[in-house]
């Protein structure tokens, strides 16, 4: 719970795309926004480099060049990409996400 009071329960759901958006997945699986808020201090919804405008519709991503990077299985399967941001982190640490789990 610490990092969610740190943040503050009002602030995460500013950084949100989706206003109903949860921390906690489907069968208690971490969200992408729980990862990302552990990773970046922010609960993006996305892992590509920077926002994107949809026709109105901002799409929030990472910000920076992280300390701790991030991979993904899926990014395997076209599910998404995980931008340079992530992929180098200037630490030369990553979080890596196969499907269900998570290993640093």
């Amino acid at each position: 719970y610490s990092v969610v009071l740190s943040r503050g329960v009002d602030v995460i759901r500013s950084d949100l795309d989706e206003p109903g958006s949860h921390l906690m997945a489907n069968h208690g699986y971490c969200s992408q926004e729980l990862v990302n808020l552990f990773l970046m201090g922010y609960a993006a919804q996305n892992v590509f480099n920077n926002d994107i405008d949809l026709d109105g519709k901002v799409l929030k991503g990472v910000r920076e060049k992280r300390d701790i990077g991030f991979l993904t299985l899926y990014e395997y399967y076209k599910v998404f990409e995980v931008g340079s941001f992530l992929k180098n982190p200037s630490a030369g640490i990553w979080v890596i996400c196969s499907e269900s789990h998570y290993s640093v």
